[in-house]
């Protein structure tokens, strides 16, 4: 018999409604502990940064514009950080004595996971969560697609509509295609893209009022305070700001010659100040340093200058790496610049053993430094191989040093085989008095050492088209 049969109807419909009820009472709270168990409410999550094959690096950092991420362990494997799952950070890795890290942008809001893995191996970051992974991918694309376009940018090419404006407009699209359907689209715009739009403006606006106002030569520098919205728009900016640095002085000279205005280095490094703003002191300094140098290694400036003192003030001005790194170098440089002269090089040969290559006082030769770390060293030396019969043709011994760390240095053996002519590795992982990368204090890479006869140093380039001006004449 159905045991319903035994109610009234006004007993059935009662029955039945709290049959309802009960049901969706109960899956009800078994979606919520559902919901509870999958994706925990926490406030943290934990970053375990590994290191992957035989892989070695030195220096980590992961920071947000508000604070440094804190430590909670580390082993013979890895780190552990902790950071909050509201607040975008900066993953920084860098190989031992390398000064250009490779970044990663790692957001709580954007993975369901509280455990994120990254790796770093080979100048790769990569992490568990795949939404991170193409995230960062549309970073990665959107600096290979505007290194040409930033090399030759300057403070005019930073307006609306421009190039460069138009090349962020397509990263938007693309961070945007990459979090979908994650993230709000105003975020992007508004917290990451905006800043870095403002700061491209402002220094296109006062580009435009320096021009103008030209007669009056008024550099009174203004910090613009918008790079403290998001790690991502602070990094664009600083990158910005680094290219910029590189060409606003040779643009900047010619404005004031359409003036018939003859300035010095120093009213120079005045206005790109007060064109380019100080939000970014470090990669400013970085790249007034990198132009400085080459004068100064060319004998054309020295080292006990105004303008040298201005840079050492502006890497002063905060300890981030790029900053410390900078002001290290300015002052090996200095120390280097009373090199008279060199007869050797001490470093270690393709079958691994230390070997003392000597420089003849009657012959010449370029010193190549490179690494395989260093994208454009690397696409470099199919050009110097083309072109090694010019280079003996011109009467030079042509050396090629890498400077890499221990862990490379298999791999440094099989690259630099491909190669012709005489190879050599430095050890990053350990610099002695003995180091020719430390002796004539190299910075950056690749770099191109000229050594006249009796070991006179004659000059240093930074590219290769330089250096074929030089063999060409």
């Amino acid at each position: 018999m159905n045991w319903r049969s035994t109610f009234s109807p006004t007993h059935k419909v009662a029955h039945d409604v709290a049959l309802w009820v009960l049901f969706f009472g109960i899956a009800n709270a078994l979606d919520v502990m559902g919901q509870s168990i999958a994706a925990p409410v926490t406030e943290h999550i934990r970053v375990s940064v590994m290191r992957a094959d035989t892989d070695k690096y030195s220096q980590i950092r992961i920071s947000s514009i508000r604070r440094v991420a804190q430590v909670v362990d580390s082993n013979s494997l890895g780190t552990i950080y902790v950071i909050p799952n509201n607040e975008a950070f900066m993953v920084e890795c860098s190989e031992p004595g390398n000064d250009i890290s490779d970044v990663y942008f790692v957001d709580g809001r954007y993975c369901s996971d509280q455990n994120i893995v990254i790796t770093y191996s080979k100048n790769k970051i990569r992490s568990s969560c795949t939404l991170l992974d193409s995230y960062n991918a549309a970073f990665e694309n959107f600096w290979d697609d505007s290194y040409f376009v930033l090399q030759q940018a300057t403070p005019e090419s930073t307006g609306p509509n421009s190039i460069i404006d138009s090349n962020l407009t397509l990263l938007e699209r693309n961070l945007n295609l990459a979090l979908f359907p994650k993230i709000d689209k105003s975020r992007i715009s508004s917290e990451i893209l905006g800043p870095v739009r403002k700061y491209l403006n402002s220094v296109f606006k006062r580009s435009k009022y320096f021009i103008d106002n030209l007669q009056s030569r008024n550099y009174e520098v203004s910090q613009l305070n918008s790079t403290g919205i998001s790690s991502e728009s602070t990094e664009l900016i600083r990158r910005f700001t680094y290219s910029l640095t590189w060409n606003t002085p040779r643009w900047l000279a010619g404005v004031f010659a359409t003036k018939k205005i003859e300035p010095n280095e120093t009213e120079l490094m005045s206005a790109t100040l007060y064109v380019l703003g100080k939000d970014c002191p470090c990669e400013i300094g970085k790249a007034l340093f990198d132009l400085h140098s080459l004068k100064i290694r060319a004998g054309q400036a020295s080292c006990k200058s105004i303008l040298t003192d201005n840079i050492g003030e502006l890497v002063s001005m905060d300890t981030s790496p790029n900053c410390v790194s900078t002001g290290n170098a300015l002052r090996a440089l200095c120390q280097a610049t009373q090199l008279e002269s060199i007869n050797r090089v001490v470093a270690t040969n393709r079958t691994f053993v230390e070997s003392v290559r000597v420089l003849h006082p009657d012959s010449m030769y370029i010193l190549h430094f490179w690494g395989t770390w260093c994208k454009p060293c690397v696409a470099e030396m199919s050009d110097l191989t083309r072109s090694s019969n010019n280079i003996l043709n011109s009467g030079y011994q042509f050396i090629h040093i890498a400077s890499e760390p221990l862990s490379n240095f298999v791999r440094w053996q099989t690259l630099s085989n491909k190669y012709p002519g005489e190879h050599f590795v430095v050890n990053r992982d350990k610099k002695t008095s003995e180091d020719i990368t430390e002796i004539l204090a190299i910075s950056a890479f690749p770099a191109y050492v000229v050594v006249g006869k009796r070991g006179r140093v004659t000059a240093y380039i930074r590219t290769y088209k330089e250096l074929e001006q030089i063999l060409m004449h």
